[in-house]
């Protein structure tokens, strides 16, 4: 299995890969990144935002002990940050197993990360604009996409 730094190396290309490719398309005017033949700069955002979400919580946070993640987020925003985070997600940890498919299985494991988040989907409906909120289905396409970069890993990577 690859290491947790070799999963966020590769899932930092495919986010840093989209970037470049869709804002080079919306640049030069690209029929696939015009709102009226393919996807929408909004859309794409949230794509961008699913892959960075993707990063961050990846299927490996049913991990109890700390993982790459964490200690980034530790490297980043401090200890207290990172005790928060582990705080949020202990009880997932202890409740689904590592490596399952409820945690591991593209689709269905994000969608039951996501749904874990659910006090951070309320407190969005709040705070941000309804007219956002059709937005919300493309950043999981982008969250899934990492969690299947994630799975084909595991699969076919003996290490690193």
């Amino acid at each position: 299995m690859p290491s947790g730094k070799t999963h966020a190396k590769w899932s930092e290309t495919l986010t840093l890969t989209w970037g470049i490719s869709y804002g080079a398309m919306y640049v030069l005017g690209a029929p696939a990144a015009s709102p009226e033949q393919g996807l929408s700069l909004g859309r794409a955002v949230a794509i961008g935002i699913g892959l960075v979400v993707g990063i961050l919580i990846t299927p490996d946070i049913d991990l109890l002990s700390i993982t790459h993640e964490e200690r980034r987020i530790q490297r980043h925003l401090g200890v207290v940050a990172k005790r928060l985070w582990m705080l949020i997600w202990r009880q997932y940890a202890r409740g689904i197993r590592h490596r399952c498919p409820l945690s591991h299985a593209p689709i269905r494991s994000t969608l039951i990360r996501a749904a874990y988040l659910w006090p951070a989907w309320a407190l969005a409906w709040w705070l941000l604009p309804q007219s956002w909120w059709p937005l919300a289905g493309w950043l999981l396409v982008g969250w899934i996409i990492q969690d299947t970069l994630h799975w084909a890993m595991d699969l076919t990577m003996k290490g690193g």
